[in-house]
């Protein structure tokens, strides 16, 4: 049976992927979409010292305890740093590596420093958590809501916006060391979606000596929402 791991994005949780697991499930998948350490409904764990390395040890034991392998590992936006992490942890259990507009680190690098091309999001991020997070605590601006990330108007855009959380500035600080693993899963995709924002292009470009690279100008940010039957054709591709 094939097996998917989908790793949710800030503000996000678990639920997030709920079509695609659906959609995969139906195709006889194997399917996990855990909640990240402070997320979803784990967001009572969110605190000042959860550290990205904690989101990354999460999924990696998921993975190890659950016994999976020839995993389909899937990340949205910043879950990019934690597929990224996992997938350098355990790259003989990773078949298949897919990022959807996701923040692919260099080693050494925090998602801060990913999404650099994008100078205003990093600055609103510390101006939120400074102004009303004592310094740490990010509630999802209205720049980060269903609408902006593509989904459109109607039940689905209210449901997400109703569970959209709370997220930790330290996280998305962080620097993520990157060793030799992540070379060795050799299938790994990029997805660029219409987000309006450069970020992703930069990772994109990036990428592209190494990466499939695909461009999705019908989907939004939140494609696992929006466009879940086309994410759920690339990850059983």
């Amino acid at each position: 049976m094939p097996v998917a791991v989908l790793v949710h994005g800030a503000f996000h949780g678990g639920w997030c992927w709920r079509k695609v697991v659906s959609g995969l499930r139906g195709r006889g998948w194997e399917v996990w979409a855990p909640s990240l350490p402070g997320a979803g409904e784990r967001g009572h764990l969110l605190r000042r010292d959860l550290s990205l390395a904690d989101r990354v040890r999460d999924v990696a034991s998921l993975i190890v305890t659950q016994q999976l392998a020839d995993v389909v590992l899937c990340g949205h936006s910043l879950g990019g740093m934690v597929v990224t992490g996992v997938a350098d942890l355990l790259p003989d259990r990773i078949a298949r590596l897919v990022a959807i507009d996701a923040t692919i680190p260099e080693s050494g690098e925090s998602a801060m420093d990913v999404m650099a091309a994008s100078p205003e999001i990093p600055a609103l991020l510390r101006e939120l958590a400074g102004n009303d997070g004592d310094g740490w605590r990010i509630s999802p601006p209205a720049a980060f809501d269903a609408a902006a990330f593509g989904v459109p108007a109607g039940p689905d855009r209210a449901w997400a916006d109703s569970l959209l959380g709370d997220e930790s500035l330290p996280v998305f600080e962080e620097p993520l060391a990157v060793g030799t693993g992540l070379d060795s899963v050799v299938r790994k995709s990029f997805v660029r979606t219409n987000f309006p924002v450069a970020w992703p292009d930069a990772v994109a470009a990036r990428l592209s000596s190494s990466w499939d690279v695909l461009r999705w100008p019908h989907a939004g940010h939140d494609a696992m929402i929006a466009a879940a039957d086309d994410v759920v054709r690339h990850l059983t591709e």
